[in-house]
Formats: structure tokens, sequence, C-alpha cells
């Protein structure tokens, strides 16, 4: 397969933003959560989502293949907001370059670290980026309902 192309993301990926975020959720992290904290997660999750945060002010990008969104990830200000690959994506260092794509973004921006919730299941991804951990904390979903992650940071200059 050809390598993903990674790019600014447009409403039009929306579709594809969406579907890669639920399979990454529901597919990669049942062994750190639950069934309903899964679907709390991004069972709700539709692709006006996506395009309501780009008009707010979040800068998303797409790992395209194939002319399919395969990946994504997202900043806005200081914080990273977002980095998911497709689980039939994954091991192609896809999620390491959309994360070094945001950081760009955010150090010309003029952030000089970037903070990100991580879920129990990027720990390991986010640490070998360089992101040290805080400390656990929980975060609340739109429907109420709480999951564990942990708040990492990473300096940028």
């Amino acid at each position: 397969m050809t390598p993903a192309m990674i790019r600014p993301a447009i409403p039009g990926d929306a579709i594809g933003i969406c579907r890669v975020h639920q399979r990454a959720v529901r597919l990669l992290c049942r062994g750190d959560y639950t069934a309903p904290q899964i679907e709390a997660w991004v069972g709700p999750r539709r692709p006006e989502d996506y395009i309501a945060a780009l008009v707010d002010g979040e800068r998303l990008w797409v790992a395209s293949a194939a002319g399919r969104v395969v990946g994504f990830a997202g900043v806005k200000g200081h914080e990273l907001t977002a980095c998911y690959v497709d689980p039939d994506q994954g091991r192609r260092g896809i999620g390491q370059r959309l994360l070094r794509a945001v950081e760009s973004v955010a150090l010309t921006e003029g952030a000089a670290c970037l903070v990100v919730m991580s879920s129990l299941t990027a720990l390991a991804f986010y640490h070998r980026a360089g992101y040290g951990a805080d400390q656990p904390r929980t975060h609340r979903l739109r429907s109420g309902m709480t999951i564990p992650c942990v708040r990492l940071a990473k300096r940028l200059v």
C-alpha cells in the first residue's frame, strides 16, 4: 500500500475521521475500558462533531491512503486533542507522523508545550514520543460518564 499522506483536514474528511475514531477506540481500548465506557466515549460521535471542531478553531490533520482517511490528529492552542489511527493501519508510523504535524503547527502558533489527556491505551505511544506523565485523572465524557486517563505534557522548545 502507498504510504499515507499527511494533510490538513477539510470538512469532507469528517465521515472518515469519525470512522477512524470509533474503530480505534472500539478495537484498541477494550483491554483498558469497559464496553459501556467505550460506547459512551465514541458511540454518540457523528461526522458533524468534527466539522464543528474545525469551525471552533481546532486544527485537524488527516493521514490518507488510497483516497481514504486512515488516521487523524488535532490540536487547539496548547492541547493535543486527538491522535488516532485505524487499527488496520497500525505500526506503520502514521501516528508518529500525525503527532509531528500537530506539534509543528502548535509550535508555529506559539505553544511552548503541548498537553494531552491520554487514554490508558495510548500511554506507551505518547511516552515514546517524549510526553511525560503528570498524574492519573478522570475525563468526563459528554454523557457524564467518567473514564480514567493520564495528563501528559511535552516541551516543544
